[in-house]
């Protein structure tokens, strides 16, 4: 599916950010210090005081939707209040009722809610949820289009839907959330006929794992080469932190090299690599059988979209370009289904090279795991569907870490994978 901006150009990976000059006043959430109410006892304490020095930042290029196919940032703003535009068009919001009130030419509408937030949802899942349009005026107005903000978010299609006045209609939406943890959100861009600037509404929620970590990522931008993440069981349960990106785990804190226990401080650093090798997770092994990896994003000028130029000439991505497979066998094959989206932003979305879906194969450039494609599936003309076997050779390990390469007609793209093997 091919999504487009608010004005009807497509935007494939695209940042929406030019139509967010609508305004109104609103209270935006720190998901750091909502995530923090997780850890407990000195963990928590030392993370307040990261938290307090933190200053959520990123780049174009540094963060993906852990969800694989979308740009939408994931840091949060402190409370924010922004005066609005003279337009009449310009959304307001009521944070009382959690409403927007927008002007389609002269005719009143209300979009409810503004904000859904499932709260703590589970990794992979597909989330539910209604946004209501009323029209509150005396004339019909047509929907000229809904569209969301990134391949994460399925919408119904009201595109040419006449709303009479005083009735309403309901646009279902879906968040599907990644497999990593961390706040995941995604917008909807509303266009009505007369409206000179879209309504956003917008749906979030917390990928959370049985140990989740705190904040979800390792933010290295800017000269920043090191940080803490904490670890930290919600149920209660202890568990021991085997590696940290394959390594030996350093420990911050007093006693925190002890046995099992229900959270950790661990250190993360990038000191000393060179932009090249700078991973795109950092990953922590740990002994529960329920949450053998723990995946964060390292935001980093160099682990991002940069990374793979050659998307725009070969015409496609991979819905989840990062993938965690848990526990694998030495020996034993494991098939993993992977999604190829079409991705011409500078084509206006035009499927110029219709080959772009014609899949000639997967390997691994890895001796530890083999690599396989079982089938390719065309699903329309901007998707395709594929199984890959991968066969882990050895030996076993706490991590393993490395990129599975898709190559069609039109070129080769990475997926990375990432497992615990354990012999067979």
């Amino acid at each position: 599916m091919n999504h487009a901006s608010p004005t009807g150009e497509p935007v494939g990976l695209a940042s929406f950010d030019a139509v967010h000059s609508y305004t109104a006043t609103m209270t935006t959430r720190r998901p750091f210090d909502r995530r923090i109410a997780a850890v407990s006892g000195p963990i928590a304490l030392l993370l307040a005081v990261l938290a307090a020095c933190e200053r959520p930042t990123d780049s174009e290029s540094s963060v993906p939707a852990p969800s694989g196919g979308s740009t939408v940032a994931e840091s949060a703003s402190p409370a924010t209040t922004v005066a609005a535009p003279a337009e009449p068009s310009a959304p307001t919001t009521s944070e009382d009722d959690n409403r927007l009130e927008v002007m389609a030419g002269s005719v009143p509408f209300r979009i409810a809610p503004a904000t859904v937030d499932f709260g703590a949802v589970d990794p992979g899942s597909i989330n539910e949820s209604v946004f209501t349009i009323t029209n509150r005026g005396d004339r019909a107005v047509r929907v000229v289009r809904a569209t969301p903000s990134c391949v994460c978010t399925t919408l119904t299609d009201l595109t040419g839907v006449s709303i009479e006045p005083g009735a309403s209609v309901e646009l279902r939406a879906s968040l599907d959330a990644p497999t990593v943890p961390g706040e995941k959100d995604a917008k909807v861009f509303i266009v009505l006929e007369g409206m000179e600037q879209p309504a956003i509404v917008t749906l979030v929620g917390m990928v959370t794992l049985p140990v989740q970590p705190t904040p979800a990522y390792a933010d290295a931008l800017k000269g920043v080469n090191q940080g803490v993440i904490g670890l930290a069981s919600p149920d209660g349960r202890p568990f021991r932190v085997i590696a940290s990106n394959g390594g030996p785990p350093a420990f911050v804190g007093p006693g925190a090299e002890g046995p099992s226990r229900s959270s950790h401080a661990v250190r993360w650093s990038i000191e000393g690599m060179s932009p090249d090798s700078i991973p795109k997770w950092w990953i922590f092994s740990t002994d529960r059988d329920d949450c053998p990896l723990v995946a964060c994003r390292v935001r980093n000028e160099n682990t991002g979209s940069r990374r793979d130029a050659s998307r725009f000439d070969r015409r496609w991505i991979a819905k989840d370009d990062f993938i965690t497979l848990g526990r694998l066998r030495i020996g034993e094959p494991v098939e993993v289904p992977i999604r190829l989206t079409h991705y011409n932003p500078r084509g206006a979305g035009a499927i110029d090279k219709p080959d772009w879906s014609r899949v000639l194969g997967a390997r691994s450039a890895d001796a530890r795991v083999e690599a396989s494609l079982v089938s390719a599936t065309v699903d329309g003309p901007d998707a395709v569907d594929l199984v890959v076997r991968l066969v882990p050779n050895g030996p076993a390990e706490p991590l393993l870490y490395v990129p599975i390469e898709i190559e069609t007609a039109t070129g080769a793209g990475e997926v990375e994978i990432a497992a615990m093997v354990s012999e067979g």
